[in-house]
């Protein structure tokens, strides 16, 4: 989708200055929690080319999660430097691959919110503000990354409250009424949100849980565009995690170490969810990688919290280290190919502008060449007809 978003934020820069797209497309003036990815795309625009622009918001959003990441690492286990390793497989991701540009600048913001609320509930909550504005781009990010952190806020909250970590009963008003006043306004958003939404839904889809649960040892959330290729890396990724994991949970259990246990319950109750929620639904799809990633994210995070040896986390971080270079290689190879395909289609770019209308005709048996032709509008100033982002209800710039 990466095509789409690039075309759609140009079209936004052309409708605030009154170009001729506003005789095809009108504003959508919501606060859509899907916003975050076309604002940042949009201002890029305004200084920097179309391809430019689209490398810098993947740049952010790697070395956003990276140091997320590693900010959540750092409060869970600050004695060991080996952990934030494991955070390597989500900064190259199938959703962020598939141009999720929302979703995953979500991802990160989630886990900056998760590291951020981990450190004010152990030593004391502090200024409200910072809070405040983490969390409204995570809703600004994504829907499903803000509701995911709301519910994982408000559980941590409560799992702290009863077994009184660090004080916490002694501070469960300041706690409470920090969490109020953080989540209100996004979550006035949300309800503002469903409510405008057409109850019409579409038909849902969902996968065998056969198939499902063999995408967990798969790495199914870190497959791009090659199963096979990517596979064998993916599959070293998925089974040293899962093994991490289990490894930290195990050791807590003897160590009675309350602290993992909210963070494996969140993992559990997310992996329900990602054999009972349907692929495609209300209009979303490729919901189970998603809800996937978000499974690994929090076994991660609770390998990450237990007590374990170093030499156990390093030659974790080593394997999934190497497994990672791996994975991008194959990537980078998959990728050739369709940059290949992207250049021959922009040397039409040049020849037309912001007169031009543009029907593309699409006779590919690449699903992957699907939105492609988008390129052509973000790189020239025409409008390009084939747009369907702009059909969804939530995005910012809709057909009139």
């Amino acid at each position: 989708d990466g095509p789409c978003h690039l075309y759609h934020t140009r079209l936004m820069n052309e409708l605030v200055a009154g170009g001729p797209a506003s005789g095809f497309f009108q504003l959508n003036l919501y606060p859509e929690p899907n916003l975050l990815g076309y604002w940042m795309l949009s201002a890029m625009q305004l200084v920097f080319p179309a391809w430019l622009s689209m490398h810098l918001l993947y740049a952010v959003i790697t070395v956003g999660t990276a140091l997320a990441f590693r900010s959540l690492a750092r409060t869970l286990a600050p004695d060991d430097p080996w952990k934030p390793l494991l955070g390597l497989p989500f900064l190259l991701t199938y959703p962020l691959v598939m141009g999720f540009f929302n979703f995953s600048l979500g991802i990160a913001v989630l886990l900056l919110t998760m590291a951020v609320w981990e450190r004010r509930m152990r030593s004391g909550i502090g200024r409200m503000r910072p809070m405040m504005a983490i969390l409204g781009m995570l809703y600004l990010a994504h829907l499903t990354a803000f509701l995911v952190g709301a519910t994982w806020l408000i559980a941590r909250a409560v799992w702290a409250w009863w077994h009184d970590e660090d004080g916490m009963r002694s501070r469960s008003r300041t706690t409470m009424t920090a969490l109020i006043a953080s989540l209100g306004l996004p979550l006035v958003l949300v309800i503002g949100y469903f409510m405008r939404m057409d109850p019409k839904e579409g038909v849902a889809f969902r996968f065998d849980a056969s198939e499902l649960l063999q995408w967990v040892p798969d790495g199914r959330a870190w497959i791009t565009f090659s199963y096979d290729d990517d596979l064998p890396w993916t599959r070293a990724l998925a089974i040293t995690m899962l093994a991490v994991a289990i490894s930290g949970a195990a050791l807590s259990a003897l160590k009675r170490d309350r602290r993992v246990v909210p963070w494996f319950i969140a993992a559990i109750g997310l992996f329900a969810l990602y054999l009972i929620l349907p692929d495609v639904l209300a209009g979303g799809s490729l919901n189970s990688p998603r809800m996937l990633l978000f499974t690994m994210l929090f076994l991660c995070a609770g390998a990450m919290a237990a007590r374990m040896p170093r030499w156990t986390s390093a030659m974790a971080g080593a394997v999934i280290a190497m497994a990672s270079v791996g994975h991008l290689s194959s990537f980078m190879r998959a990728e050739r190919g369709l940059q290949s395909d992207a250049d021959d289609l922009l040397t039409l770019a040049p020849q037309l502008d912001q007169r031009s209308v543009v029907l593309p005709l699409n006779y590919s048996d690449n699903w992957l060449h699907s939105n492609l032709s988008n390129l052509l509008g973000a790189a020239s100033g025409a409008i390009v007809l084939d747009h369907f982002v702009a059909q969804a209800p939530f995005a910012p710039l809709q057909w009139r």
